[in-house]
């Protein structure tokens, strides 16, 4: 019997069914929280274990106060965008008091 205009067959519609593998443990990269020792951390002086972001963020500020480049500090930190590293340079003002002072 010829199908007619619209219509297929049930097994045309029919797709075999694709499953996901299933999930494996992945092996985790060392990370700087790794490396970051308690003995080293108190030695340090510091009253608790930073995060990595909060060492980035500290190296960020720490070059900007050291009036490096603001597109150096985006190259060195991966930045994409111009304004996440702004926000180091806003955060130590002191390095431009020398555009005025002759």
């Amino acid at each position: 019997m010829p199908q007619s205009r619209g219509q297929r067959s049930v097994s045309a519609k029919l797709q075999p069914m694709r499953l996901p593998a299933p999930p494996q443990k992945q092996k985790r990269s060392p990370s700087v929280r790794d490396y970051l020792r308690p003995d080293e951390v108190e030695a340090a002086g510091l009253p608790f274990v930073p995060h990595p972001h909060q060492l980035r963020h500290g190296c960020g500020y720490y070059l900007a106060s050291q009036g490096h480049d603001t597109r150096a500090i985006q190259d060195y930190l991966g930045h994409q965008n111009i304004q996440h590293t702004v926000r180091y340079t806003a955060m130590a003002p002191h390095r431009f008091e020398s555009f005025w002072n002759g």
